[in-house]
């Protein structure tokens, strides 16, 4: 399962480092429940603030968006791993 959760940086940032610190199991126990999940056979998600901006017509939006940058890739069953 993928979920995309919204935690202060403070608590990734604990969390990315070696110590673990007992007060952001919480937090990121919140973030998991109050987080999105992801529908299984989704596309990669992109950043599309990126590509709006200074972007005048559609097809220059279709052609940025297979260029942008990706943020998650696209789902992938077991199967396909």
């Amino acid at each position: 399962m993928q979920i995309v959760i919204d935690i202060p940086d403070d608590v990734y940032d604990e969390c990315k480092g070696d110590v673990y610190f007992p007060d952001t199991g919480g937090i990121v126990w919140e973030g998991v429940r109050n987080g999105t999940p992801l529908p299984k056979g989704h596309g990669r998600l992109i950043d599309a603030n990126e590509l709006c901006e200074g972007r005048v017509s559609n097809d220059t939006v279709v052609i940025a968006a297979k260029c942008a940058s990706t943020i998650i890739e696209a789902y992938k069953a077991e199967s396909e791993k």
